[in-house]
């Protein structure tokens, strides 16, 4: 690769780099947003009773899992559906309120991953 392409793209990937950055740092006053992957399972609940909720709920446990799977080099998901695990995310919450989306979400991919293995 020729040298000036080269510094352009190390320029181009610093000023992106510092917008980012930029962006990344709350608002003053916001330093306190509520993110989802802290929801309580009683707020999952609630969220999943109206279909904007269940949506969103959905969209974010399809992004945890698939974390998950990368993170962890296991293809648990396989043969499975979203909709399957915001159902068993939901009756996790029901039978344990005091407990959160994130943990919850663990605890299936734990059980989807021992299914696995004990299909091999």
């Amino acid at each position: 690769m020729p040298r000036q392409l080269s510094q352009c793209i190390c320029a181009t990937v610093g000023v992106g780099l510092i917008s980012f950055a930029h962006a990344a740092t709350p608002a003053p006053g916001t330093e306190n947003i509520h993110l989802f992957s802290t929801l309580s399972c009683g707020e999952w609940v609630q969220r999943a009773s109206y279909p904007t909720g269940k949506m969103t709920n959905e969209y974010w446990l399809a992004g945890f899992m698939s974390g998950q799977a990368v993170a962890t080099k296991i293809n648990a998901l396989k043969d499975t559906d979203i909709p399957s695990m915001a159902l068993w995310i939901d009756k996790h919450c029901k039978d344990d309120p005091l407990s959160n989306s994130v943990a919850a979400a663990k605890l299936l991919f734990a059980e989807l991953t021992k299914r696995k293995a004990g299909k091999q």
